[in-house]
């Protein structure tokens, strides 16, 4: 009896411990809190990268991603209505990027969510969003006549206001010249220096164009500003020689926009010097077309009503508040964050006082163009240029790698982003216009044209130097090379990234006392010969810029893959536990390839190197005696 008790008491605890198992199964997962996002962002979008993103949520700052990745849904913001938040699900559109990247995406019918957002308050004279013009600096006097909004509370101790301004240099300060710069310092002003901006005339604002398809220009409209965008770049491709570089087309018409260097002054000094600028040379052209061409682009403008639609291009060249205007612009690096009714919400990589711009797209909404692949907000180089009344975008949009490799935000920045954008609305800071074009007495200037200069391979000007060319040596010989093409370029593969992320992790050799690269920070990498009777083991080497010899490999085939390149790299590199600064490949499509994968690694070069090769038995010790040369990457010599 007592054996029976046993085994039932025995049989009893099996079963409620299989049941507890079983309810524990069954029992539904906790989810990660995606509430950070609200209704901006649905658990299908950006709110869902946090659920998968493991160690990567943790992460500041952005990584690259090419446009195979996917996101079903983005988020939007009615700034005209600030206590209503859209969200918007892009299915089907598309745009061809300046470095090669694509997607496909328009916005569907946004669903509606009331959302409240506390405006912030504070016992100064202004309200935070109010319009201000900056007077009497004393010590930035460069400032003065600038347009902005109070951005933040004011400060009582130091009695001064955050101000946010219209125009403000929105690049990078490692993707410019000046590789060493500072980011931009919040401004605060003193109540002395500001006055509050004019209001708009009434006949200003009954001009001011429509709002079409979630943020789009009308069609007409569209179809004008396409086509001085497009007559603009054919008159500096002609000036250039036919040349078809989207970012050094930008780069000089924007910079030659009223006048090209040879006189001083402005277009109308200009003229009769040689210094015609890029406005003033394209309006003319404009203004002188073809009666029979006329007829023709009438009925490309508008193919519903044609007559008078050349007018309307003649207008808009003529207008202070549109073409006229557009020595007065915004340029730099922007994360395309959110999209709404009254246009695309986006923000500058370098924002002190949390500045967000609504953009109008031509045909389709610019955050249905480049968001509909991105798994989290895209950062993009954009220019911004008045449109009577709005913000445009150039057609032109360039990737900040100079490849077809998207920047995205990590999971934490895609949420201070939205929360930026949100609390922008809120508190009526978004700018959707140049009010200064607008306003009684407003400035007419503008600010000049920086454009970026990316290193590791990235969209350069002609002539220019890397970006990091004052943190890394020139090798002795090195001779100026073009800057790569990337539009080709195929996404790298899984293998790359892994590699080229486990490189990444080291440090690269600190340079010598005067501050110059030591010979180990730079390596090439040489074939032994180019042909199969020069190289028929097809070895190759890894030597210093000293001649000494680092390593010794063999090919699969004579020319060397990206891969097995990386792989001999990473191997010495996790012996030595530093990477080289400068990297020298004597086969030019290796080299590409390395250059376009290397972009987002820091204090790296990738240059393309000329090796006189002499018969002779191949460098057998690390004493730089060796037939393969002693120079740097950019010449070995024998």
């Amino acid at each position: 009896m007592e054996t029976k008790q046993v085994v039932y008491i025995f049989c009893t605890l099996v079963l409620a411990l299989c049941v507890h198992l079983v309810l524990k199964i069954l029992k539904p997962k906790e989810k990660i809190d995606t509430t950070v996002f609200e209704d901006v962002l649905d658990d299908q979008g950006w709110a869902a990268e946090d659920e998968g993103s493991g160690g990567e949520k943790g992460k500041e700052g952005a990584a690259a991603v090419t446009s195979s990745s996917s996101s079903s849904s983005r988020g939007g913001i009615d700034i005209d209505g600030t206590s209503t938040l859209t969200t918007t699900t892009p299915t089907a559109a598309s745009s061809s990027l300046a470095a090669g990247a694509s997607t496909t995406a328009t916005p569907a019918s946004p669903t509606t969510t009331k959302k409240p957002f506390q405006k912030r308050t504070d016992d100064g004279p202004y309200e935070i969003g109010d319009r201000v013009i900056l007077k009497g600096l004393l010590s930035a006097t460069e400032l003065n006549g600038r347009h902005g909004c109070v951005a933040d509370v004011w400060n009582k101790k130091t009695e001064r206001y955050p101000i946010a301004l219209d125009l403000t240099t929105t690049t990078s300060p490692a993707s410019t010249a000046t590789a060493n710069a500072k980011p931009p310092k919040p401004l605060s002003v003193k109540i002395c220096n500001m006055e509050r901006e004019p209001p708009i005339p009434v006949e200003i604002e009954t001009r001011r164009v429509d709002v079409v398809n979630n943020g789009c220009l009308p069609e007409v409209e569209g179809r004008v500003f396409s086509f001085i965008f497009n007559s603009f770049r054919g008159s500096v491709s002609g000036a250039l020689k036919g040349e078809k570089d989207g970012a050094k087309l930008a780069a000089f018409g924007w910079t030659f926009w009223n006048h090209q260097p040879g006189g001083g002054g402005d277009a109308k000094q200009q003229e009769g010097k040689g210094g015609k600028g890029i406005y003033p040379s394209l309006k003319e052209f404009l203004f002188q077309m073809d009666p029979a061409k006329v007829e023709e682009l009438e009925k490309q403008l508008n193919p519903e009503s044609p007559k008078g639609s050349y007018e309307k291009v003649k207008q808009a060249l003529d207008s202070p508040l549109a073409v006229a205007s557009w020595n007065v612009r915004i340029h730099g690096e922007f994360w395309i964050v959110a999209m709404g009714p009254q246009g695309t919400l986006v923000v500058p990589v370098h924002n002190p006082n949390k500045q967000v711009y609504c953009v109008l797209g031509i045909k389709v909404p610019l955050g249905a163009q480049v968001m509909g692949k991105m798994p989290r907000p895209p950062k993009f180089e954009l220019t911004l240029v008045p449109w009577y009344g709005r913000l445009v975008h150039d057609p032109l949009l360039m990737t900040t790698t100079g490849s077809n490799q998207i920047e995205v935000a990590s999971p934490q920045l895609a949420k201070e982003l939205v929360d930026t954008v949100q609390l922008a609305a809120a508190e009526g800071r978004v700018v959707s216009r140049l009010a200064q074009l607008e306003v009684p007495g407003g400035s007419k200037e503008g600010l000049p044209y920086k454009p970026n200069m990316r290193g590791g391979g990235g969209v350069l000007m002609s002539g220019s130097n890397s970006s990091n060319s004052s943190n890394i040596n020139r090798p002795p010989g090195a001779t100026n090379q073009p800057p790569p093409d990337f539009s080709k370029m195929e996404p790298a593969t899984q293998e790359e990234r892994i590699l080229i992320d486990n490189l990444a992790d080291f440090d690269v050799f600190p340079p010598g006392p005067d501050g110059k690269q030591t010979p180990m920070g730079i390596w090439n990498f040489i074939r032994q010969g180019e042909t199969e009777q020069d190289n028929p083991k097809r070895l190759a080497f890894v030597l210093a810029a000293n001649g000494s010899k680092i390593t010794d490999y063999a090919t699969e085939c004579l020319a060397p893959t990206p891969v097995e390149l990386l792989k001999v790299m990473l191997s010495v590199v996790t012996k030595l536990q530093k990477r080289p600064a400068v990297i020298g490949i004597d086969d030019p499509k290796c080299c590409l390839r390395l250059q376009f994968l290397t972009q987002g690694m820091k204090n790296v070069r990738v240059l393309q190197i000329n090796v006189t090769r002499k018969k002779g038995p191949a460098p057998s010790t690390s004493s730089g005696t060796g037939t393969l040369g002693t120079a740097g990457p950019a010449a070995a010599q024998k």
